[in-house]
């Protein structure tokens, strides 16, 4: 069945395909079944017609546009419209890459656009456990304020709304953290973003992108798919390659490629076999489409036959290319599996099971079967001429717990194009201005080499006798004046004695080969061709850095966002495929790792961070996960827009250089944008306790200044105080001689008692003017340590803070 056509004759019709039937008995699926599938497949493969997708000859020949390789022919037509033979021309066919430019400049932006995923889970079991958490989260803080003997409403308010804000953006349970880590892992460590960026060039040149994650030895393997290796079958009108019924992926690699991915299935004679053929090259092995496509006279594309379907026959004719490589074919198709709804009862409770189709029910017990068929992937490699290995069944990845019948094939791609037409990529779309470019600068070569000036008539009739062509040449050249002898005719037969001018009085003529004017045309023409290519990709001048300086900064922002516009529509399907790629990769790492209890993964990010994660592979195995993906284009304004708003707020100190560091570090564009807010909430609350720390430095000196009077104050009270004191002590002691003096008269007399009682009187008072002054002493005292408390109390406060 994989034989090598060899004339369109012996093309097979698309309506007669013919694949092995499906719907059958596990046991009847063996070995020469596998191998019907395979062969079947590798027919698909040889006769793909592609109704959606281009004809493999018809990408190729976008690939060689891109690479500079221009195929001939389709240009000749315009300077050899007869098709004339041995027709050569001065100026050879050459390619002007006029569109690699804009190319690149798509390339380059898809490699720096922000891929920010999340991951959350999808089983109702899973949402509950998040939720409990959240929960959770929310009242172990309340608990902790409401123990707090220093509740402050306003800092509670603050932290509630933090968490909120956490919970919507940033909160991710256990098993959301799992996927997330699984998935960083495969983007380092994979060197992803350098996979995607390469199948973003095959969307542009192709219309198509393709990738694969297969079990490599236990591992999961993402790689990309060279379109041309690839081929659909049995996918209706869907966009998506993991839709169809059948793929195939085709090619040649070298031996010890495939001694290393089937050392584990080979016997030693097989692989001395594939050795073998190698060395040998068979004598058909130049028939593979490797080199610059050629088309002759009978319509072939090198070895590959076009005939009027589009289809490539034979493009992978030989089962070893001309350096040796091997040819691999793997097929991979949708087979169905019958299964059985088991229904039975435990403890007189109904349950429900899927059981396989050796399963008996045993009517004893209550227990029924209602059989259903459902899909399940198969694949077998084909290897050389007859080696067929690994024919088997595919893990069973991305089913549902509702429709047991979903599973995800190994493959994700995209095929862009509108409802049931087939793909068209951008160089399709640019590939007549190209065409017409090559056309108008070939036309300017040719105008160039016609390009001969005004040439002057020479009459060699007039040069003198005895002269040179190049010495009159070099008189005229030195002198300024061409030299002429009249009568040098005049001097031969009939013509004796006759001047020249006689003979031939036409005059010194000239011929004009001047083809400037064409020159310019064409060139005009080839900037205007140029200029609508650049229109038709969406690429403007100031896009690719090219301004003008009469161009103000309002209208090349207007420029490039609508360029941006025009070709957002790659960028977001392209996000899509990458997005259904990463469920890909998740969904075979649940199957890969699911025999070990856990698996350690580390990493390093893009910021030289190591990260060392320890999975709890049956846990991440049990949950349904959905990946999800911010909108590129709003990312890109986005970033643009932090990275001002970053520098902004460095300058006025919102926020500190180690902040912004961080914010750019980050993947994500949200969470980059809180971290920029919460920088800023930060810069506030440096300048509210900066503001407090203002102020209660000026109460201090206030405090300050208040104790300096009181001890000033204190010092002058205690000063009048002493000079009271002394004066009382004074006035008292000569009361008290007045005293003793009355005593002793008053002993003789009793008139002067009543003297003596004045005088005691008068000590009673002193005594107590003594004892208001010593009280006011302390009052003062006690004032001024008061104010020493409370200073040191501050001080230490704002030392805390």
């Amino acid at each position: 069945m994989a034989g090598t056509i060899t004339s369109a004759e012996s093309v097979v019709p698309r309506s007669i395909y013919q694949f092995p039937a499906q719907q059958i008995s596990y046991s009847a699926k063996d070995e020469p079944w596998g191998k019907d599938n395979i062969d079947a497949g590798i027919m698909i493969s040889n006769h793909d017609h592609g109704r959606l997708r281009k004809s493999r000859a018809a990408k190729k020949l976008n690939y060689d546009i891109i690479e500079g390789i221009m195929d001939e022919s389709d240009i000749e037509l315009a300077f050899n419209p007869l098709g004339l033979k041995g027709v050569k021309f001065p100026a050879k066919i050459q390619n002007y890459p006029i569109e690699i430019g804009k190319f690149n400049v798509l390339k380059g932006e898809e490699s720096r656009r922000r891929f920010d995923y999340k991951v959350r889970v999808l089983n109702e079991d899973a949402i509950s456990e998040r939720e409990t958490a959240m929960s959770e989260q929310v009242l172990e803080f309340l608990y902790e304020q409401v123990a707090n003997p220093k509740y402050d409403e306003r800092q509670v308010r603050k932290r509630m709304a933090s968490l909120k804000k956490y919970q919507n953006f940033e909160f991710q349970d256990m098993r959301e953290k799992a996927g997330t880590r699984v998935l960083n892992y495969f983007w380092h460590t994979k060197f992803m973003k350098k996979m995607f960026n390469d199948g973003f060039w095959d969307v542009l040149i192709a219309g198509e992108e393709h990738y694969s994650c297969f079990k490599v030895h236990g591992e999961p393997e993402p790689q990309r798919i060279n379109p041309l290796n690839l081929t659909l079958f049995g996918m209706g009108e869907s966009y998506k390659s993991e839709d169809a019924d059948v793929i195939i992926i085709d090619g040649y690699h070298p031996v010890g490629k495939i001694i290393d991915e089937y050392w584990d299935v080979l016997k030693p004679s097989e692989s001395k076999a594939i050795e073998e053929g190698s060395l040998k090259r068979a004598s058909y092995a130049d028939r593979s489409l490797t080199g610059p496509i050629q088309k002759d006279k009978e319509n072939r594309l090198g070895d590959a036959i076009i005939i009027a379907g589009g289809s490539d026959i034979g493009a992978f004719g030989g089962y070893y290319d001309t350096d040796g490589n091997i040819r691999r074919t793997i097929v991979i198709w949708r087979s169905r599996r019958k299964i059985g709804e088991m229904t039975y009862f435990k403890k007189g409770v109904e349950y429900k099971t899927f059981v396989d189709e050796y399963k008996v029910a045993d009517e004893s017990k209550g227990e029924s079967i209602k059989w259903i068929w459902i899909n399940e992937w198969w694949w077998g490699h084909k290897i050389g001429n007859n080696l067929y290995k690994r024919i088997e069944p595919l893990p069973r990845i991305g089913t549902r717990m509702n429709n047991p019948s979903i599973v995800m094939p190994p493959i994700v791609g995209t095929i862009y194009k509108i409802n049931s037409s087939q793909s068209v990529s951008l160089v399709d779309r640019i590939k007549p201005y190209k065409y017409l470019y090559n056309i108008y600068m070939r036309r300017t070569e040719l105008a160039s080499a016609r390009n001969k000036g005004v040439l002057a008539e020479m009459d060699l009739a007039k040069i003198p006798e005895g002269w040179t062509p190049e010495v009159w040449a070099m008189y005229a050249e030195v002198t300024g004046y061409f030299a002429t002898d009249s009568f040098k005719e005049g001097s031969r037969g009939a013509a004796t004695g006759r001047l020249v001018q006689n003979l031939n009085n036409r005059g010194a003529t000239t011929m004009n080969l001047d083809s400037s004017d064409i020159i310019k045309a064409n060139l005009e023409l080839a900037i205007y061709v140029k200029n609508e290519l650049g229109e038709v990709m969406g690429i403007s001048p100031q896009r690719e850095g090219s301004i003008e300086n009469r161009e103000t900064s309002g209208g090349i922002e207007r420029a490039v966002k609508q360029s941006a516009y025009i070709t957002e529509e790659w960028f977001m399907v392209h996000n899509n495929t990458k997005l259904r790629m990463m469920e890909l990769v998740l969904e075979t790492g649940k199957y890969c790792w699911l025999t070990q209890p856990t698996k350690k993964l580390q990493y390093i990010d893009d910021g030289l961070i190591t990260h060392t994660y320890s999975l709890d592979t049956k846990l991440f195995a049990e949950t349904e996960h959905g990946i999800y993906i911010s909108d590129g284009a709003n990312d890109e304004q986005l970033f643009q827009m932090i990275q001002q708003l970053a520098h902004a707020a460095m300058q006025n100190d919102k926020a500190r250089i180690s902040d912004v560091l961080t914010i750019f570090s980050d993947m994500s564009i949200s969470s980059m944008s809180r971290k920029l807010e919460a920088s800023e909430e930060e810069a506030f609350e440096r300048s509210q306790q900066a503001e407090q720390n203002k102020l209660d430095m000026l109460k201090l000196s206030e405090e300050k200044k208040e104790r300096l009077e009181l001890i000033k104050l204190e010092q002058v009270e205690r000063i009048e105080l002493r000079k009271l004191e002394n004066a009382l002590l004074i006035t008292e002691m000569e009361i008290q001689g007045k005293l003793a003096e009355a005593q002793i008269k008053a002993s003789k007399d009793k008139s002067y008692e009543k003297l003596v009682l004045d005088y005691r009187k008068q000590l009673e008072h002193i005594a107590l003017e003594r004892d208001k002054l010593r009280q006011k002493a302390e009052d003062t005292q006690k004032k001024i340590s008061s104010q020493e408390k409370i200073a040191k109390m501050n001080k230490r406060a704002m030392a805390q803070s």
